[in-house]
């Protein structure tokens, strides 16, 4: 039987929110180091992590499920990490992040979660998928390529080694330039709970 797994388009400007942090101690500074680490596949530190954000705009869309803030970190609702958490994390984490109006003032507490995936591999096999292109990124190691998918990719066009069977159930692909990995039990979850939608997962072969 062919196996699969799912590359979700969580980068998606559906996604996005206008917040940033609200941490007093003015993490910002810090923010951008810590979004790129995450953005990699990287574990962030629990100090690094916004503890709070609140609007950067008057009329922002209110957080949902899933939320792309800054271009880098990924904020997800309470239906959704309840799922999540019912999956392997790796070396990844969902922490609580409180959510403020424009003023300051809480929202709400213990709802929502930032989500740092902490899990990077090298499990894309470009010999075996299609429409995609090489690129020179300037994170290669020697005698490698990142390549970028389609803008709409197609199910079965990507492929990954076997080797992604036994690993976390969420990953950042390091040769690959856009696109989270979810297993296909976490994509499931997912859609039994009606929360796949704002991941946009399309179906790779495992090969």
């Amino acid at each position: 039987m062919t196996q699969h797994v799912r590359l979700g388009k969580l980068e998606t400007m559906n996604n996005s929110r206008f917040y940033a942090s609200a941490d007093p101690e003015g993490l910002a500074a810090d923010e951008s180091v810590a979004a790129a680490l995450n953005w990699q596949g990287d574990v962030v530190s629990d100090a690094a992590v916004r503890k709070s954000v609140r609007p950067t705009k008057a009329k922002a869309k209110p957080l949902g499920e899933l939320n792309l803030i800054q271009n880098r970190f990924f904020i997800v609702g309470p239906k959704t990490a309840e799922v999540v958490r019912r999956f392997d994390h790796g070396a990844g984490k969902l922490r609580p992040i409180a959510v403020e109006d424009t003023n300051g003032f809480a929202t709400s507490r213990d709802e929502f979660y930032s989500w740092n995936f902490g899990n990077q591999a090298a499990h894309f096999r470009s010999v075996d998928s299609t429409e995609i292109e090489a690129s020179n990124c300037g994170t290669e190691k020697p005698g490698e390529h990142i390549y970028v998918p389609p803008i709409c990719p197609k199910d079965d066009t990507l492929a990954f080694s076997r080797d992604c069977l036994a690993g976390p159930d969420a990953w950042r692909e390091r040769l690959l330039s856009a696109g989270t990995v979810l297993s296909d039990r976490l994509a499931a979850g997912l859609r039994a709970a009606n929360l796949d939608m704002p991941f946009e997962v399309i179906r790779c072969r495992v090969a």
